[in-house]
């Protein structure tokens, strides 16, 4: 996990889909972290960039010793055939305590899948080429 966090600044008022999302962005350091609070939200990325093959697909799965204290790592969806860039996560804190979330920590596993063939269309969507955590582009769909 990297340094960089957007946590969504919502504050109860209402998400428009159809409008940019305000996010709060940490940039946190390797001796206080970032805490999460209970039942909290919040994006992180990947330090690593990486590129998937038009012939690759991948996914991310936290890691059981993390989702034990009650943080579930979880990114939206298939790592797509031709994506490159970081990957970002969305944390969520299931407990009733608070989780400090130290940079450089591994708290996921990406998984790769062969496909049979190349894909036809890979990947060139509005993620293409992040390089920090990304919040979400879901405006742009319409």
């Amino acid at each position: 996990m990297s340094n960089h966090f957007l946590e969504p600044g919502f504050n109860g008022s209402v998400v428009n889909l159809d409008k940019p999302i305000n996010y709060n962005e940490f940039i946190a350091d390797k001796q206080n972290g970032f805490v999460l609070r209970p039942y909290s939200f919040v994006l992180a990325s990947t330090e690593e960039y990486i590129g998937i093959p038009d012939n690759v697909t991948a996914w991310i799965e936290g890691r059981s010793s993390i989702g034990r204290v009650g943080l579930f790592i979880q990114n939206a969806g298939w790592i797509d055939p031709g994506f490159e860039g970081t990957i970002t996560l969305e944390l969520f804190n299931a407990s009733n305590y608070s989780i400090r979330l130290i940079p450089g920590t591994k708290v996921g596993q990406i998984i790769f899948a062969e496909l049979d063939d190349r894909c036809k269309f890979p990947y060139s969507g509005k993620y293409q080429h992040q390089s920090l955590t990304t919040g979400s582009k879901i405006y742009e769909n319409r």
